[in-house]
């Protein structure tokens, strides 16, 4: 049975009709490869379509410059309150206690205004 069917295939194989799908199928191949290399190359765009895209860019490119900017003030803010603290921890050590009265801020920038005249 298998004999059968491997000579069954060889004839068929070399039939007229099996001959002609092989030599259509490389031209059917050939043509479905040309049109998937239109369909892949970039169709020109109408200047008003170009416009659209350089302002939708454009757009984007400064909601990017705004986050940037909000982060460098951020870290610009962070540092100016960490030598706040760095300073105001200094001056109290210098003071010898901690200004928690009214009365003790008071007297500190008395002595500061005498000292140093602001």
């Amino acid at each position: 049975m298998e004999q059968q069917l491997k000579e069954l295939a060889t004839k068929l194989a070399a039939s007229p009709i099996m001959a002609a799908r092989q030599t259509a199928a490389p031209a059917t191949q050939k043509a479905a490869e040309e049109q998937k290399q239109e369909a892949a190359k970039p169709k020109r765009k109408g200047l008003a379509e170009r416009i659209a895209d350089l302002e939708a860019r454009e757009e984007k490119l400064k909601q990017q410059k705004r986050k940037l900017l909000t982060e460098q003030n951020k870290k610009e803010r962070s540092a100016r309150t960490h030598r706040f603290c760095e300073i105001g921890g200094m001056i109290e050590k210098l003071a010898g206690s901690s200004m928690d009265s009214d009365a003790k801020k008071d007297a500190f920038i008395d002595w500061l205004v005498k000292h140093y005249g602001k």
